[in-house]
């Protein structure tokens, strides 16, 4: 319900309330006949009784007919008012001591919440206090021995209720303004929080679990399958709970500090949203999310949106794409952007006593590709790929780093000269073509024979050897050979 539907419903109960006591004021004048008939009342007339019926009865009529046409309608509600006042200054006149009662109508218009309402029915039952001060005059003048005349009564007892009338329009004023302010307030929050549960339940399709806490009313909404329950904030903790008890042990403690709700406001202060990433034992990856829906006057989260995601998909992918980053496409080996990932996370410091590292290069690579083709050139890396995966591919990782140059970094015991001359011999004895025959030099360096080196200076190790063949294999006359 918005503020101004609260209005309108409350115009039409306080107009209802005002025809039920519009009726009751009939009731007044039978009651008034049977104590004049009993001998309890003599100070009016049968004939004002019948007249003060009759117009009761009539006004009753005409304001159950508004009541029934518009019972919304503000017309109905000055009318009712204005009425009140109508039947107290003829009661008035007939000299009932009801002053009191004309108070009753400008507070009764501050239940409609509108300060324009208040203002006219101050104003006009003071205008027909004065109008009943000024009928009654007379008589208060003539039973009064320190009063000279009606006007001087009239003037002093006006004085007295115009001072009473200020008093009790700046109060009630106040009263109706903070009446309004606060209503317009609370409905205006109800409604922003309906347009937020609207939008949550619209990303319900989204996300397994939201939740909606209110640290201002310290209550928490679950929004789930397009319903919503608001429990007690407390209640909040028992939820965490429940789901930390399907978090992996090594995540467990990281969740449960992040959804702990008595430092969220503190952690969250100054920021959109905070984030943490945990696996479920049951359904893999989740991301965890607070949300800063709204701020109070010291800037501290006063509403907070709770999202709980199944990223179980997107983690796989993202692991996948990272995978393919570091993947070389054509011989599925590890890339030069991998190699550079391993040596700053697995070997800094000093290394281990069996790691060896080999630097292998195929050569003439350049003249296959010219005289037989890009493909034939692909086939050829390929295949030194797969002689390195036989002879390395157990015991380390092996790296493909540029267009025709290999790393392998491994943990063996044997000679790395060894293993150079065994991948040599796989190559030779390749038979993917016979017009070159498949050849590599190789560079080699082993951490037990250069214990003071890290793996970058080990790496330079390898490439003097790998240069040093290099050299040899294009001086060699058998190479113009080949080539020709």
């Amino acid at each position: 319900m918005t503020y101004q539907e609260f209005l309108r419903v409350n115009r039409i109960k306080m107009n209802t309330t005002m025809n039920h006591i519009i009726w009751t004021c009939l009731v007044s004048a039978p009651v008034l006949f049977f104590c004049s008939l009993m001998g309890l009342w003599t100070g009016i007339s049968h004939r004002s009784l019948l007249q003060l019926f009759i117009i009761n009865l009539a006004i009753a009529l005409v304001h159950t007919f508004l009541i029934k046409r518009k019972p919304e309608s503000m017309i109905t509600s000055v009318m009712g008012l204005f009425v009140i006042d109508g039947v107290l200054v003829y009661l008035s006149s007939n000299r009932f001591g009801i002053y009191l009662m004309f108070y009753f109508v400008p507070l009764l218009s501050i239940l409609f919440i509108n300060k324009r309402l208040y203002i006219l029915a101050s104003v006009w039952t003071y205008l027909m206090m004065c109008v009943s001060s000024a009928i009654i005059s007379d008589f208060h003048a003539s039973v009064r021995i320190d009063y000279d005349s009606p006007v001087v009564w009239f003037f002093n007892y006006v004085s007295g209720i115009t001072i009473e009338m200020i008093i009790m329009f700046l109060t009630g004023y106040m009263i109706c303004s903070f009446m309004e302010r606060y209503i317009r307030e609370k409905y205006s929050d109800e409604q922003r929080l309906q347009d937020q549960i609207a939008v949550l339940n619209a990303m319900n399709a989204i996300y397994e679990l939201i939740l909606l806490i209110d640290y201002k009313n310290n209550t928490v909404t679950t929004v789930e399958d397009g319903k919503q329950r608001t429990d007690a904030l407390d209640s909040l903790e028992d939820v965490f709970w429940d789901i930390s008890e399907h978090v992996v042990e090594d995540d467990e403690r990281l969740f449960r500090i992040f959804t702990n709700i008595h430092s969220l406001k503190h952690r969250l202060k100054g920021k959109n949203n905070i984030t943490a990433e945990f696996r479920s034992e049951k359904t893999g990856w989740k991301r965890a999310r607070f949300m800063d829906v709204r701020d109070d006057s010291n800037g501290e989260p006063e509403m907070v949106v709770f999202t709980l995601h199944d990223i179980d998909e997107e983690k796989k992918e993202i692991e996948s794409y990272e995978q393919e980053l570091r993947r070389d496409a054509l011989t599925e080996l590890h890339n030069r952007k991998m190699l550079r990932e391993d040596i700053d996370k697995k070997y800094t410091g000093k290394l281990d006593e069996d790691l060896l590292l080999f630097v292998v290069e195929l050569n003439a690579i350049k003249e296959v590709n010219k005289r037989i083709g890009i493909e034939e050139g692909d086939l050829y890396i390929n295949s030194v790929a797969d002689c390195m995966k036989k002879v390395f591919g157990d015991t380390g990782e092996i790296y493909r780093v540029g267009g025709d140059q290999f790393v392998a970094i491994i943990h063996n015991s044997t000679d790395p000269s060894q293993m150079a001359e065994e991948l040599k011999s796989l190559c030779r004895n390749w038979n993917g073509s016979d017009k070159f025959e498949l050849s590599v030099s190789i560079g080699y360096a082993a951490s037990r024979d250069n214990p003071d080196c890290d793996i970058t200076e080990l790496g330079k190790v390898a490439d003097k050897v790998l240069f040093k063949e290099k050299a040899e294999y294009y001086s060699n006359p058998e190479y113009d050979r080949r080539r020709g």
